[in-house]
């Protein structure tokens, strides 16, 4: 499966329980979606945001850290593996997540499904785009 899954491109609901999974979401993400931005004089981007969903439980985790994907055509190496369920909506490489203060740049979003074939959750993986200061 590749970044940019969807409701609307698999028309399944996400199935959202109180199970044990629900306990492990022990942050929470807000989830921006990039709609434009300028170019600096060094060539930096500078991304106009808008947010389309916040308080999203989920948790971060480096175990998918250094996990390669082709993104185009260059190859994207994830920092972090999140794992969310989010209300019906798309992820693809136009949405940033921020989480703790901290912004990351979607790689790629897998939809992981139950044995009913069910949508129950996301892997999303990132790269850490504006490391915390300290």
């Amino acid at each position: 499966m590749s970044a940019g899954w969807g409701l609307s491109g698999w028309g399944d609901p996400l199935v959202i329980t109180n199970d044990a999974f629900d306990g492990l979401l022990t942050d929470t993400a807000s989830i921006w979606r990039r709609t434009g931005g300028t170019i600096d004089k060094y060539g930096i981007a500078n991304p106009t945001l808008l947010m389309v969903e916040e308080s999203v439980p989920c948790r971060i985790s480096t175990q998918g850290a250094g996990r390669e994907f082709k993104v185009g055509e260059e190859i994207a190496i994830a920092d972090y593996e999140v794992f969310m369920r989010p209300r019906a909506y798309t992820l693809t490489e136009t949405h940033w997540l921020m989480i703790e203060m901290r912004t990351f740049d979607i790689i790629s979003a897998l939809a992981v499904r139950n044995r009913w074939s069910e949508i129950n959750h996301l892997q999303v993986y990132v790269r850490e785009v504006m490391p915390q200061t300290s």
